[in-house]
Order: structure tokens, then sequence, then C-alpha cells
């Protein structure tokens, strides 16, 4: 990456990334990363998208708008961590109980298993056997879950 990319930047990737989003998924992406400051002729674009648009036509104008802000697409395992790193201060903050986050990097992995992210499979699983009494403690799994969120939170790209 070229330049770290920033959160109203990330929130729009993410919503591409995941698929299955609408246009109007990304156009509402592309508004806040624009009432958030950022602005390039692509994003602008991005903002008033109506109606279905193309998979190709999307990723023109994504690239674009990344070229225009100076940043560069992530790879697929970029792209997960940073999607998982608001999830991680949320979890840190207390505004994300632990199963949600549990549960959100578990989804997270399934996007990117091959690149690393199969220890959140494993964090989940630590959990649940944690939280119903079967092996370790829930202290134990809320302290491994607060070490990957701070991991998380600290990594970049």
């Amino acid at each position: 990456m070229t330049a770290s990319h920033p959160e109203p930047v990330v929130d729009l990737l993410a919503t591409y990334f995941v698929g299955g989003a609408s246009s109007a998924d990304l156009s509402d992406a592309a508004v806040r990363a624009m009432e958030a400051g950022l602005d390039s002729p692509a994003l602008r674009m991005l903002a008033g998208l109506s109606g279905e648009t193309n998979a190709w036509e999307l990723e023109s104008l994504i690239q674009r708008m990344l070229r225009e802000l100076g940043l560069s697409m992530p790879d697929r395992s970029s792209m997960v961590r940073m999607m998982a790193r608001p999830l991680a201060r949320g979890f840190l903050a207390g505004r994300i109980t632990p199963d949600a986050f549990v549960d959100e990097l578990y989804a997270l992995s399934r996007h990117d298993v091959r690149e690393g992210h199969h220890p959140w499979c494993l964090l989940q699983d630590d959990w649940m056997l944690a939280r119903d009494g079967t092996e370790g403690t829930v202290a134990e799994a809320t302290a491994a879950l607060r070490e990957e969120a701070e991991r998380l939170v600290g990594s970049r790209g």
C-alpha cells in the first residue's frame, strides 16, 4: 500500500470486499467517506451510484478512487485484517461483546483462511468451550481475545 487507508476508505473497501453489497451500500459508504473529508472524482461517482452497477464498473471505479487518493488496492489478507480492526477497537472499548467479537472474527476468517486467519477459528472454538464450561476458563478465553484484539489494533496493512 502506498499510504495508510483512512477508516472511511476501509469501510468502503470492506463493503466491496465482503461481496453481496448493493450499489446503494457502496454509494452510502462513499458518501460517508466524503462526509469525513475525502474527495476525488471517482469517489463522487461512487457516491452517486443508483440502481445496479456491473462488477467490472465497480472494480474500475474503486481502483480509480484509490489511485486518485494516492492509495492502492490491498490484497485479500490485508483487507481482512483491515476489516477486523474496527471490531477489535470496539471489543477493547467494551462496545462489542466477546461473543460478537469472536463470531465476527470467525466470519471474516472464512474470507481468507489460507492466509493465516485460521487462528480466529480456533479463538471461537476456545471461547465456546470455555463459555460452556467444557475446557479452559472464560477469563483465559477473554484474555486470548483481548490479546488478539490488541495485536489487530496495532497492525497495519
